[in-house]
């Protein structure tokens, strides 16, 4: 068999990614861990020992390092777990509650109505929101962001392709091509992997609510049964759908700015075209409808970008008219 290669492929082991280990296949980081722990340890043990029976420290000492080792060495999600830990109580301190303020950057703290006075009948403001620092300004028809002193920018829809089942040469001209798109970027770029719960009771109730006006009567019948099994699969099954978004964007300001990006993420969709990849352009509607959900991901109307808008326009001044503990709001741009 001839092996020879005329792109000069290199295999790439599948843990690239993983840190250098130093010592016993431990990193930098896991030994940091464990030698902190270790000292004092040992320090306790130094101290205790003429004070306390062996056994006694023996019980004081050994769980500590046993979860000191499982910290060190253990993964949760791919993460490890030290930085799972440190993300967690991140989390727990933030604020739960934000409030947007307006993306020229005024206001101290969020706006006055947002807490409840002492002498107020109305509830009260579970927790004191944080600010939620926007960075959009505006959206245009076309999709393009104003970015503010940040330029402009610009969102596609990419669907994916399967790499590991195209042969070599495949794999060699796809890469080829991702490789020209890159080439053509003159400003940043970004692409974001999102996975979603997918809702299929919504779906599931679509089909039934067409069942009936099907021409004929198996088709209703297979129509409800289809429907019967979606339902099925969601409850028993927590279901993901996986998207991709591609953000360019241009880093000056001004209205040549906008164009530029606006003709960047044309040039986007062409070229990953050319790799098998069907990609789109958001319109406004549509991008503006992406921001919010980012920011509220469980919306009824995730599965809907063109259902009536649960959210206000980019120009919309939100007040605290029927809404008095909101979950988040803004005070000028989507939201």
């Amino acid at each position: 068999m001839n092996d020879y290669d005329p792109y000069g492929t290199t295999r790439l082991p599948a843990d690239v990614d993983r840190p250098d280990t130093l010592m016993f296949g431990l990193s930098a980081r896991q030994l940091l861990i464990l030698g902190v722990v270790g000292l004092a340890l040992w320090g306790l043990w130094m101290l205790s020992a003429p004070h306390l029976p062996i056994p006694v420290l023996a019980c004081i000492t050994l769980p500590i390092g046993a979860a000191a080792l499982a910290v060190a060495v253990g993964r949760r999600d791919g993460v490890t777990l030290d930085r799972w830990i440190v993300a967690a109580a991140r989390h727990q301190l933030r604020h739960k509650h934000l409030v947007s303020v307006d993306a020229g950057g005024a206001g101290e703290g969020p706006p006055p109505w947002v807490r409840r006075s002492a002498r107020s009948t109305q509830p009260a403001v579970h927790a004191s929101p944080g600010l939620l620092h926007m960075p959009v300004r505006d959206v245009t028809d076309t999709g393009v962001l104003d970015l503010g002193r940040d330029g402009y920018a610009a969102l596609a829809a990419a669907g994916t392709v399967n790499f590991a089942l195209r042969t070599a040469d495949e794999q060699a001209a796809l890469v080829a091509g991702f490789g020209s798109w890159l080439n053509t970027l003159d400003g940043p770029a970004q692409i974001v992997v999102r996975t979603h719960r997918a809702d299929l009771a919504t779906l599931a109730d679509r089909i039934t609510d067409i069942a009936p006006a099907l021409p004929h009567p198996a088709l209703e019948s297979a129509a409800r049964s289809h429907a019967d099994f979606i339902r099925d699969l969601s409850d028993r099954h927590e279901l993901l759908h996986r998207g991709v978004l591609i953000a360019v964007r241009q880093p000056e300001s001004g209205a040549h700015a906008a164009a530029r990006a606006a003709h960047a993420i044309e040039r986007t969709t062409h070229a990953l075209a050319g790799c098998g990849i069907t990609a789109s352009v958001l319109d406004g509607p549509t991008a503006q409808w992406v921001i919010a959900d980012t920011a509220d991901p469980y919306r009824d109307d995730y599965d809907d970008p063109t259902a009536e808008a649960s959210y206000a326009p980019p120009d919309a001044i939100i007040t605290a008219a029927g809404r008095l503990a909101p979950t988040w709001t803004t005070t000028e741009g989507p939201s």
